[in-house]
């Protein structure tokens, strides 16, 4: 058994001084570089970048402190970048050029006000170490912010949704601190300052718009493996849609029959959008609660776009729509059931709704493709709810005294909520879920997700999507007379389950 020996006096008073000095050491590099003519730039930089003139004797305007300044912006560009990127990196020269040449216009800046407010060396070369020292204090700012936020993605899409833009935040912001910069070296007048400031942005921002903009690291995508292709097999378009009359047949086969004297609702469910899971989940959704709250089992049709149901379902197309609306009116009474369709996709302000299935081509659904079906089949009592950006807009093309027409949003507006990890956009959410879940009441229903919209949307200062609904008399009093009809069912229904 080893055991350890204690440390003896001399050996502790010599472990001490060891520390000390190093210590002082530390202080000593410490006190050296807060002494230094590029740690002054640096200060005078930061109050620089906080909008306030300094005094011209506080900048070390010689030429080697511009060339470490235009280092410090380089290496922080390379670290804080390299910080901000995920996973394994990889570096990337052209976007270490367009820094350099970026940096660039910074001395061509100083240039153009030399040659008003000062035609020696000297000048130019304070005015561009005043410019350079406010940068290092920026990259630091927007790297934290950028980590604070959670990462590139999620910090731009925070900001594009309250309506800003990260490079129109710096530009905006360099233009103060390059005014500052330029009134603390020159007798410049503030107006004229802030006005060449302020083309220089103007111009870098033009460049950003019209420049690829590439970054310095970028994240290396891990190798797939030989046994997992990198995207799946093509879909075989001709036999998809070759397949489709037939599979509408089916479907329209296997429906319910009308009951003489009894209103029915017959439903049609569409999830148009392949590209993301939320708008079949949400078309499923809204046909299993119809199914369960509407008696609609054994009268509902889904057609969905996923290509984990191509070999089940028909698709959402256009035809298909128009196939399964008159295929349902030869089930139906056209003069005395409910009809109700139900989209839910992407939307455009053009008007229509995406329809979209990779490597099959389709048209878009528009307001005159479900107005025309509806008219062509004879169909009395016509239900349409939408839930798709700009979905407004199909409003006046399906009013009328016999019709309900709710859509997710105004003609100019967008709706939210259809991202990849959700079941529900936020309108399926709130009118399907929340409020028809409670009442069979569709004015009560829509009043009640318009409130919840409103709450939703103003919790994340979204713009209002101001969700539009518009009822025909004659169809008020349809829907009335199925809803007291299902009520007294559904209170048979428990009346006999309690017994």
């Amino acid at each position: 058994i080893r055991i350890a020996r204690m440390p003896s006096a001399r050996d502790r008073i010599r472990y001490g001084v060891e520390l000390m000095s190093r210590l002082r050491s530390l202080r000593g590099a410490w006190l050296a570089l807060r002494c230094s003519p590029w740690f002054e730039n640096l200060r005078a930089g930061t109050e620089l970048a906080c909008g306030r003139a300094v005094s011209r004797e506080r900048f070390r305007s010689t030429t080697r402190q511009l060339v470490l300044l235009c280092l410090t912006h380089l290496v922080l560009g390379l670290a804080c970048t390299f910080v901000l990127v995920d996973g394994p990196r990889a570096f990337h020269w052209p976007g270490l050029a367009f820094q350099s040449l970026w940096l660039l216009s910074i001395p061509l800046l100083a240039y153009v006000v030399s040659l008003e407010w000062g035609r020696d060396d000297a000048t130019f070369t304070r005015i561009t170490v005043a410019l350079l020292s406010p940068l290092p204090t920026c990259w630091v700012f927007f790297a934290s912010f950028d980590l604070s936020m959670g990462g590139s993605a999620e910090r731009r899409g925070f900001l594009h949704e309250i309506g800003l833009d990260l490079d129109f935040i710096f530009c905006a912001w360099m233009v103060l601190a390059f005014s500052a910069a330029l009134r603390s070296t020159t007798s410049i007048p503030r107006h004229r300052a802030t006005s060449l400031s302020a083309t220089w942005g103007l111009l870098t921002l033009i460049a950003f718009a019209f420049i690829p903009v590439t970054t310095i690291w970028y994240t290396v995508e891990p190798e797939t493996s030989i046994d997992a292709p990198r995207r799946p097999d093509p879909i075989d378009a001709e036999m998809i849609l070759f397949s489709q009359a037939s599979r509408v047949e089916t479907e329209v086969a296997a429906l319910l029959p009308e009951r003489p004297g009894t209103i029915d609702l017959y439903l049609i469910s569409v999830g148009g959008d392949a590209t993301q899971d939320v708008f079949r989940k949400e078309a499923s959704f809204v046909q299993a609660l119809f199914d369960r709250r509407f008696d609609t089992a054994g009268r509902s049709i889904l057609l969905s776009n996923h290509r984990d149901t191509l070999a089940e379902l028909p698709i959402a197309s256009a035809s298909n729509l128009a196939a399964a609306i008159d295929g349902i009116s030869r089930v139906m009474n056209p003069a005395e059931d409910i009809l109700f369709v139900y989209l839910t996709s992407h939307g455009s302000s053009e008007p229509y709704v995406s329809i979209r299935l990779p490597d099959v081509p389709l048209n878009d659904i528009r307001p005159e493709t479900i107005s025309e079906a509806l008219d062509e089949a004879e169909i009395a009592y016509p239900a349409v709810v939408i839930s798709a950006c700009y979905s407004g807009a199909f409003v006046s093309a399906l009013e009328g005294p016999g019709s309900l027409v709710v859509t997710s949003a105004a003609s100019d507006r967008r709706s939210f909520g259809c991202s990849d990890d959700a079941d529900l956009t936020y309108f399926g959410r709130a009118f399907f879920e929340d409020a028809l879940e409670d009442t069979r009441d569709f004015g009560l229903a829509f009043d009640r997700a318009a409130f919840l919209l409103d709450q939703w949307e103003a919790e994340r200062d979204y713009t209002p999507s101001l969700p539009q609904f518009s009822l025909g008399e004659r169809m008020r009093e349809r829907l009335e007379s199925l809803s007291t009809r299902l009520e007294r069912e559904s209170a048979l229904r428990v009346a006999r389950a309690s017994r």
